[in-house]
């Protein structure tokens, strides 16, 4: 049986509809950024995969996975990079909590 081409956005957008879905779905958006922010950050300043991962103390391939989204590091590991890219977090009360 041939492979069915499917418009993705339109089928995520439909999917999207349902309050359930579309919870988990910002969710991972919100996780995908965070590695986004530290990948643009990383490549902004020069600095290679193997540089990062030297200075934090953990394999190339960590940090390679990492930035495939194939793998989320330890908290602590995840604050080393963050510092070792010179980056920090924050956080913030929300205006509203989610029930």
């Amino acid at each position: 049986m041939p492979f069915k081409k499917i418009d993705v956005k339109s089928t995520v957008n439909e999917l999207r509809k349902d309050n359930e879905f579309n919870e988990i779905y910002l969710e991972i958006e919100k996780e995908y950024e965070l590695i986004r922010q530290v990948v643009d950050t990383r490549k902004q300043i020069g600095m290679t995969q193997k540089n990062l991962a030297d200075k934090v103390g953990i394999s190339q391939q960590e940090i390679s996975r990492f930035e495939r989204e194939k793998h989320i590091p330890k908290l602590s590991n995840f604050i080393r990079i963050l510092d070792a890219l010179g980056l920090e977090m924050k956080i913030e009360k929300k205006d509203r909590i989610s029930q």
